[in-house]
């Protein structure tokens, strides 16, 4: 008996084996744009945490100023002395006030930025300086802490 072999069973292997290899692409594929969207957050979330760190220190040594000795516009780079930071990540420090006369206004911000992820966060408080109702001791009063 003679048969006909026309190779329906090859193709139907050869398709169900390329579905296969395009499914475990498409997998893999999800898999990675996941993995670099938790490593975004991740380091957004360090990111936002370097910042309030870096703004609570630099509003504390702010404070410790005389109010003629609050910058008017400066900014600066956060020293990392407490080792909080990656290496691949920077925190900088804006200060802005108002003409020093008391009583006037002006804002602290911090901004971190992490270089692997093009990460931006930051952390602002605008605050005021009064002059104190005892003494002659000015005080640095907080009005609003922005993110």
């Amino acid at each position: 008996m003679n048969t006909k072999k026309n190779g329906f069973i090859t193709f139907y292997i050869l398709w169900i084996g390329t579905v296969c290899i395009c499914m475990a692409l498409a997998a893999a594929s999800l898999a990675a744009c996941f993995l670099k969207s938790s490593r975004q957050y991740m380091e957004a979330i360090q990111l936002t945490y370097l910042s309030e760190s870096a703004l609570h220190i630099s509003w504390s040594e702010l404070q410790e100023r005389r109010w003629q000795d609050v910058p008017t516009n400066d900014s600066w780079d956060f020293v990392d002395t407490y080792g909080l930071a990656e290496p691949r990540q920077k925190i900088k420090i804006y200060c802005k006030s108002g003409i020093h006369q008391i009583p006037f206004q002006g804002y602290v911000r911090a901004v971190g930025r992490g270089e692997t992820t093009l990460t931006e966060r930051s952390c602002a408080l605008r605050f005021e300086v009064r002059q104190a109702s005892t003494g002659d001791k000015t005080k640095f009063i907080i009005k609003k802490i922005i993110y």
